[in-house]
């Protein structure tokens, strides 16, 4: 037997699992809990027992219907534990049994009360002001959130409703088309519609701009029976929310996406450009501290490289030098 507290790893490990199933974890959190898994045979074993439950809704339904006390009686029957002393409602705290044992009471005691007893549950993603984050959503499409976004929605229903708010930000999406279930996401009064597509989507200064890079979207108002705009690849609209007026054109930036896929392209664009288009996609600040330098021509294409990487090379073609201080980047003469 050994001691077992309820704040150690097993909890934590839990809140991954439960994470995943709603689809509101982060790819680092996602290999962790994939390391973990391979452990131990154990660790495997606690995972498939906490997936089974709940992709059956059994063990919620249980614990709705039972005391505390009785939902373990239940629980041990599950994971053939028959000797397990009763567990008084009021306090939980070490408890000297199996590790089977406190996983039992870890899921009813500790983050099934807190977590799973609110239904419809509303998920929020969100990523820090220093660089993005990518989701998978529970239907398998997948979000990239820029720096300092915020998106929102239901998981009870989410693979039928397939809705999202994006409360902040911007957002760039691959989504998984299912013709009898479409895909929205809503920021205020507007509403983008999916049609097998990925798109970016963003919100800045009073305006909603969606930009298509495959598919199609359409572009409406919330409740409205009608159609504003229908965007193809290649193509973007801009709302004004002041002016309630859109306005439809080609998209001209081919980095408008690069925060989320670290693809970029350099066509004769000056240095200035390139320097803002880094630091869009970097969350770094790129300073040219030579005025005369901005208007230097440069032409590249990159795929998935590092800050450091694309300006090495920048570097090299201009013949120029970077230094760092704190979290800006310098260019200037060699």
């Amino acid at each position: 037997m050994e001691n077992f507290d309820l704040n150690t790893n097993e909890s934590t490990y839990l809140k991954l699992i439960l994470d995943e199933q709603d689809g509101n974890i982060s790819e680092n959190d996602a290999l962790k809990l994939s390391d973990w898994r391979k452990l131990t045979t154990e660790n495997e074993a606690f995972y498939q027992l906490v997936l089974s439950d709940f992709t059956n809704l059994d063990l919620l339904d249980t614990y709705r219907k039972l005391d505390t006390e009785s939902s373990l009686s239940v629980l041990h029957s599950k994971i053939g534990l028959s000797d397990f002393p009763p567990v008084k409602k009021t306090k939980i705290l070490s408890l000297k049994v199996s590790r089977w044992a406190a996983v039992a009471a870890i899921l009813v005691a500790g983050l099934m009360i807190t977590i799973y007893l609110s239904a419809p549950r509303m998920v929020t993603l969100t990523s820090n002001n220093n660089e993005a984050s990518h989701f998978t959503l529970p239907d398998g499409s997948k979000i990239t959130l820029n720096a300092g976004s915020k998106i929102t929605y239901y998981s009870a229903d989410f693979n039928h409703s397939r809705k999202l708010e994006l409360v902040k930000g911007e957002c760039f999406l691959e989504v998984v088309h299912n013709g009898k279930y479409p895909f929205s996401i809503e920021h205020h009064n507007i509403v983008v519609k999916d049609i097998g597509t990925s798109f970016n989507i963003g919100s800045t200064d009073g305006h909603l701009t969606v930009s298509v890079n495959e598919g199609e979207v359409s572009i409406n108002k919330k409740n409205a029976n009608f159609v504003m705009v229908n965007l193809k690849a290649g193509e973007l609209a801009n709302y004004n929310f002041s002016q309630d007026k859109i306005a439809k054109g080609i998209i001209q930036d081919p980095n408008y996406k690069a925060y989320a896929d670290h693809q970029l392209i350099f066509n004769n664009a000056t240095l200035a450009e390139v320097a803002k288009s880094l630091e869009l996609a970097y969350h770094q600040k790129v300073v040219i501290e030579d005025r005369l330098l901005k208007n230097r021509r440069f032409t590249a294409e990159f795929k998935k490289k590092s800050l450091n990487d694309i300006l090495t090379v920048v570097c090299k073609a201009l013949q120029l030098e970077q230094t760092t201080k704190g979290q800006t980047i310098y260019l200037q003469k060699k």
